[in-house]
């Protein structure tokens, strides 16, 4: 599970770079918030299970 969000989190960092080079500036913002959140979730998982 964790490896999936791990994973989900490098492929949204590379879609918003692949997004901003593209000049989709909307799009890297919306991605890159995505990313964010997936890492909340990532720290959420890590102090449920302590």
């Amino acid at each position: 599970m964790r490896f999936v969000l791990h994973a989900g989190v490098v492929l949204a960092l590379v879609a918003a770079c692949a997004s901003s080079y593209c000049g989709d500036v909307r799009g890297a913002c919306y991605m890159m918030l995505n990313a964010c959140f997936i890492q909340l979730l990532l720290i959420e998982d890590q102090v449920a299970r302590k």
